[in-house]
């Protein structure tokens, strides 16, 4: 699943969309199609704003003629893409959930596993309901070390769960959490609340490292459904599974943690507390 950083990537992948006017739009049916407004054709000669990121969101802001604020909010899900395409590129054919056409080109919600959502609302979207009950984005300065220790003392969950509720931090899945778990030392069934000063206050200096590095690299790119990232080759833990750890030439392991595949090193990331 696109985590932040490929949510990241993908935000400045389609920045073109700025400042251009919704000429039409096909919206998904079924699941795919969550809030929505009563006649989504109001939004149609809207102004696209600067596209923007919250948690695992793609956040549009429009601006109709009538000068009424609205708010597209795409979740990839699993194996969802956002692609731009300007005038005189040929849009993607399959798997299209969706499409916005602009006066500059065409924006395409390709999604084969059909897991993402598209949500069309009323009002900016930062007031999709949904958003206001996500945690802070976890590479944000928002997420201060206080602030992470306190989320760590209020949960008796294994640290690796913890890291992976969007509802204590935002962005965080299953590729990040296992990365920073292995670079701070920490075993992905240590309970939260039982981390030490020093190992919280590592955690929290890695997890933001490797989420900016990520970023910085455009994403991992972990099959087809996801390309042009370069952060798998950067990778120290996860899909490691049976490797030489990097630190001291164990083989690295592999369990689930709430139902996740887990890389670790038994011998780096000892355990200690738990259940």
């Amino acid at each position: 699943m696109p985590e932040l950083p490929e949510v990241a990537a993908t935000v400045a992948a389609i920045a073109g969309v700025e400042g251009q006017t919704l000429i039409d739009q096909t919206l998904p049916q079924g699941r795919q199609r969550q809030v929505l407004l009563q006649d989504p054709s109001v939004a149609l000669g809207a102004r696209w704003g600067a596209p923007t990121r919250r948690g695992k969101y793609v956040l549009c802001p429009w601006t109709t003629e009538r000068g009424e604020a609205l708010g597209l909010i795409v979740h990839l899900g699993m194996s969802g893409q956002l692609k731009w395409c300007p005038t005189g590129t040929p849009p993607p054919v399959r798997h299209v959930r969706a499409s916005w056409t602009l006066n500059g080109g065409t924006l395409a919600f390709v999604d084969p596993r059909r897991f993402g959502r598209v949500h069309l609302i009323e009002g900016p979207p930062q007031g999709l309901t949904k958003l206001s009950s996500l945690g802070p984005d976890a590479d944000s300065e928002a997420l201060t070390l206080p602030l992470f220790r306190a989320t760590l003392r209020r949960s008796r969950a294994a640290i690796k769960r913890l890291l992976l509720d969007q509802h204590a931090l935002a962005g965080v899945g299953n590729i990040y959490a296992d990365e920073s778990l292995f670079r701070a030392k920490i075993h992905p069934l240590t309970v939260a609340n039982q981390i030490s000063n020093p190992k919280s206050r590592a955690l929290h200096r890695h997890l933001q490292l490797v989420l900016r590095e990520a970023i910085q690299r455009k994403g991992t790119s972990f099959d087809q459904h996801f390309e042009g990232g370069a952060m798998q080759g950067h990778l120290q833990a996860y899909g490691r599974r049976g490797l030489p750890c990097v630190r001291c030439g164990q083989a690295m392991k592999f369990m689930r943690v709430s139902m996740r595949g887990t890389h670790f090193c038994s011998r780096c990331q000892r355990r200690r507390g738990g259940r």
